[in-house]
């Protein structure tokens, strides 16, 4: 899988409305997505009505709670991972070891 990476970025409307857009920020990473048990949720304390995601991608990207991550694929149809749309809850660096992170979210799909 690979996953696009987008953050708001504050926009003021011609009416003088302020709102948020979502930039693209970055395309076409190598990751990998995994939903989380019920158990894990819970013990991550993540436990809501939407479902809890983990995403691993290479150590050295920039990318911050607050972020929305969407999936490139070549599948399609219902339920593929070009549907979901992840909210970023928490960036990890585990163990500090640098050769990778883990990125805890949730889906804003309901799904």
């Amino acid at each position: 899988h690979s996953m696009k990476v987008q953050r708001a970025v504050v926009t003021v409307g011609d009416s003088g409305g302020v709102g948020n857009s979502w930039l693209e920020h970055i395309r076409d990473e190598p990751c990998l997505p995994r939903k989380m048990s019920e158990a894990e949720a819970v013990r991550g304390g993540r436990e809501n009505t939407r479902s809890s995601w983990r995403v691993y991608c290479r150590a050295g990207i920039d990318i911050k709670t607050g972020d929305r991550i969407t999936f490139i694929d070549t599948t399609s149809g219902a339920g593929s991972w070009t549907d979901r749309t992840l909210d970023v809850q928490g960036v990890v660096n585990p163990n500090q070891l640098g050769s990778h992170l883990q990125i805890d979210c949730e889906d804003t799909t309901g799904a």
